[in-house]
């Protein structure tokens, strides 16, 4: 039985900030992609799952309450023994995308310790956290934790993001002057003009 929204809001509270941090911070790292190639999505959503596994790593393993593991080829963060968090990203109707393996359909139909993970109390709740494109696909339109009930979602949390990594990067001037640019005439121009 999966935990209610409320309850949900009260445990994760602590770990929200965090795992905000770590999703915002892994997407800004890929827009921020020096070579500016254009990756397929399916790709693109490796590249920047790979990157919130990394920020994972440096702002949630040492938080109290938190530990992880990696069976069957995904990281799996534990949240007080109550939550298994996996990261991904969401479509428009905040789903995820998966080949149907057994392992992803027991995961979001809630299945009880379905990888048999040691020293876990059978009943966890299995949730989602990750970030949603905006229509063009060029920004990020919000970052979420859901908690998958089969073909929908039981619940879901909006996660509100910190001060945007860009702007910290690279500071606006309101005082900047703007350059003024004159075409400069060409010789053909001006021979056509005096005659």
């Amino acid at each position: 039985m999966a935990i209610p929204e409320n309850e949900a809001k009260q445990i994760l509270a602590p770990y929200i900030p965090s795992i905000t941090k770590c999703i915002e911070a892994a997407v800004q790292e890929y827009l921020l992609n020096v070579r500016r190639i254009q990756f397929s999505k399916r790709t693109r959503a490796s590249i920047i799952n790979d990157l919130i596994i990394d920020y994972a790593f440096k702002y949630l393993q040492n938080e109290p309450g938190i530990r992880w593991s990696f069976k069957r080829n995904c990281f799996y963060f534990f949240i007080q023994d109550k939550f298994k968090l996996k990261f991904k990203m969401f479509d428009k109707n905040l789903k995820t995308r998966n080949i149907p393996t057994q392992q992803v359909l027991k995961f979001i139909n809630q299945q009880e310790n379905f990888l048999n993970f040691p020293d876990l109390p059978p009943a966890v709740t299995n949730i989602f956290a990750g970030y949603r494109w905006n229509y063009l696909q060029t920004e990020h339109e919000g970052f979420f934790i859901t908690c998958p009930d089969g073909s929908s979602n039981l619940w879901v949390i909006e996660l509100i993001s910190e001060k945007s990594a860009i702007s910290e990067l690279i500071p606006i001037n309101a005082q900047t002057k703007r350059k003024r640019v004159t075409p400069r005439k060409v010789e053909q121009d001006v021979k056509e003009g005096d005659e």
